[in-house]
């Protein structure tokens, strides 16, 4: 059996018999979107069923709270009373060797409830308050009324915003841990969101008090708030237990070393040495894309105490054989090495070996146990842990040394040729030469003759292996590098283009039988150039027909080559090239000469970048708007070869624009408003402002096409006739800043 360092329950632990309990030992709250504003809240509590205390309560009394924003109060919004879902026994799975406490009980109960929370700005709060925890809670101080539990789940805005669902956990925290020996367990939980998760250490929250019960004289009625059923409850923020002065929230467990949560993963680690009853609270912080949603307690108790270990014997190799018993065999070897991996070390105080020779009895006192026997056969080995204790273990086995065998082969091989590798078997065997042979080549093909014949289907290196087998089931395995690099029957090669025009690039794609990367290729272009690649690129600078060569030279030395004679030709390309004039054009000069300059051409197609097409040595050409035109030049030889120019031309998107410097604003239909005149198109941010003598703004305009009419827009009253200070900012079509002052007379 195996080392058992704690029983994996539920949630929460609390004893009977070991302190007079009360019946609160721990519990926790969730909730999940339904639909809309309905959320189902799940509260989930643990009790100690033989501490005298009370049942669960058929109805919960539950308060729902809210607060508009985290600066001001929670206030209670509704009152709920739902009944228990489920209530049902913990099993303790009790296991041999652990002393447990007498008539240990825990029972759980599950409310699980809708509720609606209208939306809304701020956050909700759903709480249960129940009195009392466990009096035998060694690492928190009970005061005079008492210390209960609050089981709440916070549902923030956010949260709402997102139809978020609370976590549920993976597995529930072991009701006993063993003192004095290494505690490991996963307090992680899922969510259906995926969101992730953070786990820390934090103080369980009370609630409640003995008010109500023959203990609480002055602590007030049962519904009360130091009540023993609040109802309903206080509002947040709740209060956290007060540890003593030992403890704390994030060192509720003593230890060496402590107990600590791991904040990513929640999984708690420790190797507690104080035996006793202790409240733990932990934490989940939620993020989804990096903000935080909520936050979640998980509130429950640890029961440290001492253990009787488990231990199991064991030996490495040990198999059950036809007839049952358990076999270690070896082959080939009379020195015996026994790998000792009896479980658990810690709890092993004692091992002894035994062994019979020749009818003699030989017993070690080491953990592993080395022998050498004086000939083959089959020998009894007994291996006994802790003789005389509680959790004492013990196993034997047949060990038989048998003779063993021994693999190796031999090969011929054609160097040169492509032709079958013959591989011979010289194994041999200490016990009979009845072998069977189990031939690997390396390349997914298995043989099983003593000699036989393989054809690689590709050169290369091959680890090729052989295990022989005897009578007795004895196995080895030889195992050697075989290389087979023959040289190909002839050399193949197609060049993807056998017409071209300088400069021409082309691809030479070498189709030889069984060549790879691990052949030496020398590739002879013809035009003084050289290549060693697989398949080259290789780019004809000089017009020209080729011959090329190949030289093939595996890697053991053998050679092919071969030469292509005239295998292709580059003609000569023409050379495109042209001139424009003006060079400055904008959208009041959009007509342009352009000049051919272009060689070696037979013909020649101008494309002017907007789908327009001329076939004119020297065309003149009116672009019809503003922008960025391509202008490509095409010339064409009489081989067919193509060479293009081409040039950006940038047609600007030009502002004409001045101020007059004089009008009458005297409504007789002549000059009677004042503005930009010229032309605008594209114009952007347009800014015309008109200030008095007295430097104070009188009017202001954001379009070109509204003017000035003389009017202060200050008190809407007629400017004075005078000068003014007329301001302009704009941007053109590309964003380019114009600024411009000016003086306006007005005449009236």
């Amino acid at each position: 059996m195996n080392l058992q360092k704690s029983i994996f329950l539920l949630l929460f632990i609390a004893l009977a018999g070991i302190v007079q309990a009360r019946h609160i030992i721990g519990g926790y709250a969730t909730y999940s979107h339904i639909s809309g504003t309905t959320y189902q809240v799940k509260m989930e509590m643990y009790r100690d069923c033989n501490g005298g205390g009370a049942v669960f309560d058929d109805n919960a009394f539950v308060g729902v709270f809210y607060r508009p924003s985290p600066s001001t109060s929670y206030s209670l919004v509704q009152q709920l009373a739902p009944r228990l879902s489920f209530v049902d026994d913990v099993n303790l799975n009790k296991e041999p060797c652990i002393d447990y406490p007498a008539d240990t009980c825990v029972e759980f109960g599950i409310y699980e409830f809708n509720v609606d929370l209208p939306e809304r700005t701020g956050d909700y709060v759903v709480s249960y308050q129940r009195c009392c925890r466990n009096n035998g809670v060694v690492n928190i101080v009970y005061p005079p009324c008492g210390v209960g539990s609050t089981f709440y789940v916070e549902i923030t805005q956010k949260a709402r915003e997102l139809r978020n669902n609370g976590p549920e956990f993976v597995e529930f925290p072991p009701v006993v841990i063993c003192s004095d020996f290494r505690f490991e367990y996963d307090h992680s939980a899922v969510d259906v969101d995926g969101d992730l998760f953070t786990y820390e250490f934090c103080a369980p929250k009370s609630g409640g008090g003995f008010g109500g019960s023959n203990e609480g004289f002055n602590c007030g009625g049962a519904n009360g708030p130091t009540g023993v059923r609040p109802n309903p409850p206080t509002p947040p923020p709740y209060q956290d237990v007060d540890f003593e002065a030992a403890f704390s929230a994030t060192q509720p467990i003593p230890g060496n070393p402590p107990l600590r949560i791991n904040s990513a993963t929640g999984e708690i680690t420790g190797f507690p040495d104080v035996n006793g009853l202790y409240a733990v609270g932990v934490c989940i912080n939620e993020f989804r894309d990096g903000e935080l949603i909520g936050r979640y307690i998980r509130d429950f108790q640890f029961y440290i105490t001492d253990c009787e270990a488990t231990v199991e014997a064991g030996v490495r190799g040990a198999v059950i054989d036809q007839n049952g018993d358990l076999v270690v065999r070896q082959c080939g070897q009379r020195r015996v090495f026994l790998d000792n991996t009896s479980a658990e070390r810690n709890n092993i105080f004692t091992y002894r070996w035994t062994t019979e020779i020749e009818n003699e009895v030989f017993e070690y006192s080491d953990w592993d146990l080395t022998l050498e026997y004086p000939e083959y056969g089959s020998y009894p080995v007994t291996l006994l842990l802790n003789e005389g204790e509680v959790c004492a273990d013990t196993v034997g086995i047949r060990l038989d040394l048998l003779p063993g065998v021994n693999a190796d082969f031999e090969t011929e091989v054609d160097s040169c040729r492509i032709a079958p590798v013959v591989f011979k078997s010289t194994s041999q065997s200490e016990a009979d030469y009845n072998l069977t042979h189990l031939w690997d080549f390396g390349e997914g093909t298995t043989g099983q003759s003593e000699e036989i014949n393989h054809l690689f289907s590709e050169p290369g290196n091959y680890e090729v292996s052989l295990t022989v087998t005897d009578r007795n089931n004895c196995q080895d395995t030889r195992v050697k590098q075989v290389a087979y690099y023959p040289t190909p029957v002839d050399v193949a090669i197609s060049p993807n283009i056998i017409r071209g025009c300088v400069p021409q690039r082309v691809f030479f794609d070498n189709l030889t039988d069984l060549v790879n990367e691990d052949y030496q290729i020398i590739w002879d272009f013809g035009d003084g150039n050289i290549d060693t690649a697989l398949s080259p690129y290789h780019i004809y600078e000089v017009p020209g027909t080729y011959s090329v060569s190949v030289d093939i030279t595996s890697p053991i030395g053998c050679n092919i080559s071969r030469t292509f004679t005239r295998l292709l030709t580059v003609n000569p390309s023409p050379v495109a090239d042209f001139d424009y004039s003006p060079k400055t054009l904008d959208r009041f000069q959009r007509k342009v000469q352009f000049e051919n300059l272009s060689r070696n051409y037979s013909s020649l197609r101008w494309d002017f970048g907007r789908g327009e097409t001329i076939y004119r040595e020297n065309p003149v050409f009116s672009f019809a708007d503003t922008g960025l035109y391509i202008v490509s030049l095409i010339a064409t030889n009489e081989f067919n070869c193509l060479d293009t120019a081409q040039v950006m031309i940038d047609i600007y998107p030009s502002i004409r624009h001045f101020l007059p410097n004089a009008f009458t604003p005297n409504q007789d239909g002549s000059n009677d408003n004042y503005g930009a005149q010229g032309v605008f198109g594209g114009i952007q941010d347009y800014s015309l402002q008109v200030f008095d003598r007295y430097g104070q703004k009188i009017f202001e305009s954001n379009s070109p096409l509204r003017q000035w009419d003389g009017i202060n827009q200050n008190n809407g009253k007629q400017a004075l006739s005078g000068s003014y200070l007329v301001r302009v900012k704009f941007l053109d079509g590309r964003g380019k800043r114009y600024e411009d002052k000016s003086l306006v007379t007005l005449y009236r």
